[in-house]
């Protein structure tokens, strides 16, 4: 970069086992001001094996499988001396994909994709692809010039259409939408998301950088047990491994290393349980959970209405260790019962007036 001139390469390869890189040409342009860098580049490669080459450009924690052979043009002009500018001004357009892939408990079936990049602004063209039986649907764009790199959507999508639930979705993914998933067993049913807003940062840092929001809901879902569902519904004789589980769609926020929502019910058969608080990413938990029975001990369910009030218990600690304050059930009977007493206490002194 310290030289004023040209460098041109007319052919260069570069080989090892998993990839084989030929420039048909490699231009360096100096002017004194700014250096100009441009090439033609056939590449053959195994994504297996360069995963943690491209990891810095990638969502962290992805997996990539797949033999690919793609060509690849690319060019970049940025102020002379200062090389590390390259990638934010870079301008690129190549189609590249996978044979399989793996992400947060998503097995992603074969994939071609079109990228182009524009003076650092990289553009994911929209495609389609299943994934654990279902249906996944991407498009997005990621700015090397910004700090860190964020992958995001350009528009409100439906990301998931009907996949289905595997133990890895389960602990990657649904602990941290739901305590009850934390530790549970035998987890089957259908996802579906749909996005409004999604930001990721590219590469391993900035994981609280993640910006989401977004609505899930899940239908046709069983599972074997769960520690926390099993205490919330302790006082209603429910076989877990019986009941169809319902969580009717709920919007979240996924911002600052935390995840919000206001309200997500969940049908366990036709008793209704609602979860309400946040949940972050370093799996604290700070919740309501209105159970499925009311302080006088009656049973609700999603077919008949109820009269009595329900009952609403903080839900503390931690995703793999969650705490159900029991004690202030107790709490919120009693004054219950004063408010009642301090009501009949006021008719009957009326009454005598």
């Amino acid at each position: 970069d310290s030289l004023t001139g040209s460098k041109i390469v007319h052919k260069f390869d570069l080989t090892s086992p998993d990839i084989k890189i030929h420039f048909k040409k490699l231009e360096q342009i100096n002017d004194g001001k700014k250096t100009t860098v441009k090439g033609d580049v056939d590449c053959e490669y195994d994504w297996a094996s360069i995963s943690k080459l491209a990891a810095t450009y990638l969502p962290q924690g992805i997996q990539l499988q797949g033999k690919r052979k793609d060509t690849l043009s690319f060019s970049s002009e940025y102020p002379m001396g200062q090389s590390d500018k390259l990638a934010a001004n870079l301008n690129a357009k190549f189609n590249s994909g996978f044979e399989k892939a793996y992400y947060m408990g998503l097995n992603i079936d074969a994939t071609d994709i079109d990228v182009s990049v524009r003076e650092g602004l990289m553009e994911i063209a929209p495609f389609s692809t299943t994934v654990n039986s279902g249906e996944l649907n991407f498009a997005g764009s990621a700015d090397f010039s910004g700090k860190p790199v964020l992958l995001a959507i350009p528009t409100a999508m439906q990301i998931v259409k009907d996949i289905q639930i595997n133990p890895d979705t389960t602990k990657k993914l649904l602990s941290y939408v739901n305590p009850i998933f934390a530790n549970a067993v035998g987890v089957s049913g259908i996802i579906n998301f749909h996005c409004e807003k999604l930001a990721i940062p590219v590469g391993s840092e900035h994981k609280n950088e993640i910006d989401i929001i977004g609505t899930i809901a899940i239908e046709q879902m069983h599972l074997h047990s769960s520690d926390l569902l099993g205490r919330i519904l302790s006082v209603v004789d429910i076989d877990l491994g019986r009941e169809e589980i319902t969580i009717h769609p709920t919007r979240f926020l996924l911002q600052d290393g935390v995840l919000r929502y206001d309200d997500m019910q969940m049908d366990v058969g036709k008793h209704p349980i609602n979860f309400g608080g946040a949940i972050g990413l370093d799996k604290t938990l700070e919740m309501n959970v209105t159970l499925p029975y009311t302080i006088e001990g009656d049973v609700v369910d999603t077919e008949s209405e109820s009269s009595g009030e329900r009952v609403v218990l903080p839900l503390t600690g931690t995703v793999d260790r969650p705490k159900l304050d029991v004690g202030s059930m107790l709490e919120q009977g009693l004054k219950e019962r004063l408010q009642q007493e301090l009501e009949k206490g006021l008719k009957d002194l009326f009454k005598n007036l």
